[in-house]
């Protein structure tokens, strides 16, 4: 299938939070998004990708553990 990076579905999901705020109004659309549930699932794709295959070089800088950790930091400040 399609490789869609983590930080290009962290895009896209702003982008359809804006299109809400635009259409309901950022009161409601902030009630809406604050009784919500959000699922966010980093795919092995994300991980093997990056990590395992080093396509970005990033495995001479980070153990697998610091590396699990940049994915979780990245996700917080993208979504922010």
């Amino acid at each position: 299938g399609q490789h869609i990076s983590l930080t290009q579905q962290i895009e896209q999901a702003v982008d359809t939070f804006q299109l809400i705020t635009l259409s309901l109004g950022e009161r409601r659309a902030n009630r809406l998004f604050a009784e919500s549930i959000f699922f966010l699932s980093v795919g092995s794709n994300d991980y093997i990708h990056h990590y395992l295959r080093n396509a970005s070089g990033v495995k001479s800088l980070y153990l697998p553990w610091g590396f699990n950790q940049l994915l979780i930091s990245t996700v917080k400040q993208r979504l922010k």
